[in-house]
């Protein structure tokens, strides 16, 4: 299943952005994806999920990340990735994280969606992109 969220990078997204683009290394690139049953708004301020749900509270799934053309040639970044439900859940937001693990403060972004309901091994394919403008 795929869905479609509008995505709000975070300030600490900002400073991952920067970090890269100047080649100063100190960040990896933002490929982890995770999902939770969260439904408050995004905002510039999160620094996790609202409410991470399992199978990856502890672990994300690594995306694939490539650039891809909207406007101009390679202006906008995307990171691909399937994320299976290990139980019934309603999932309500997705996250972009620059480690695996679930760390606190590591996120680039994250958006709210409407509910999806999943059963047991039930998948959600998120294609998550920022565009340069």
């Amino acid at each position: 299943m795929a869905v479609a969220a509008a995505f709000l990078a975070r300030v600490k997204g900002m400073d991952i952005l920067t970090d890269r683009l100047m080649g100063l290394g100190v960040y990896p690139a933002p490929v982890f994806l995770d999902w939770g049953t969260g439904t408050t708004t995004a905002t510039a301020a999160d620094i996790d999920l609202v409410t991470p749900a399992a199978p990856t509270a502890t672990t994300r799934v690594t995306g694939t990340a490539s650039s891809v053309t909207t406007t101009y040639t390679k202006d906008t970044a995307q990171v691909t990735g399937t994320i299976t439900a290990g139980g019934a859940l309603t999932i309500e937001e997705v996250g972009l994280f620059t480690t695996a693990a679930g760390t606190t403060n590591d996120m680039f972004l994250r958006a709210t969606h409407g509910a999806v309901v999943l059963a047991t091994n039930d998948s959600i394919a998120y294609t998550i992109k920022w565009q340069i403008t």
